[in-house]
């Protein structure tokens, strides 16, 4: 991969299914030893398949430089993939990219509540046409993953499902279900 005009392109065709991969529940059933898959990482949060690699093509890290533990700027200097970013983190690594906001916020207007959401935004924006999210269980995170974040990531979904994007969610999940 590399990157031109500010987007991730490669000589490859890209994918057209995406893994966006969290910390939570569900992660482990990820298919990350599956090809077929574009990984989208992000944070710290590290996708290992069976053999213990590395499995990611794109990492997302859009928190602003003031909310950026000192962990976490190590890594953006040290990511070896591209790494998107908002524009006060720039010049933090050799492989960050500035996060296309202005084409998602013209596209889609401006509602982000989580990482998530942003990935979710950009993979419609690249034209994907199935989105997987493993490790992405906001039902069991702080008050903020739990309401906030999860109420703007349900939104998503639905958007993208009635956009004809297929959904795939591990089966133990709250995410596209009411609890009970």
């Amino acid at each position: 991969l590399y990157i031109k005009d500010g987007c991730v392109v490669s000589n490859e065709p890209r994918r057209k299914k995406i893994l966006i991969y969290g910390a939570g529940h569900g992660r482990r059933e990820a298919p990350l030893d599956d090809p077929l898959w574009e990984v989208w990482a992000l944070n710290l949060i590290m996708p290992l398949d069976r053999e213990g690699r590395m499995r990611a093509c794109l990492w997302h890290d859009l928190h602003q430089r003031v909310a950026q533990s000192a962990d976490d700027m190590r890594w953006i200097m040290e990511c070896p993939l591209p790494i998107y970013e908002p524009e006060d983190l720039q010049d933090a690594g050799p492989n960050t990219v500035r996060y296309p906001l202005d084409a998602v916020e013209a596209k889609f207007g401006s509602y982000f509540s989580s990482t998530f959401s942003y990935q979710i935004a950009l993979a419609l924006l690249e034209g994907m046409t199935e989105i997987a999210l493993y490790g992405v269980d906001l039902a069991c995170g702080d008050w903020r993953e739990r309401t906030v974040e999860w109420a703007g990531l349900s939104w998503w979904l639905g958007y993208a499902e009635a956009k004809g994007v297929t959904i795939r969610l591990p089966d133990n999940t709250w995410l596209g279900r009411h609890p009970a």
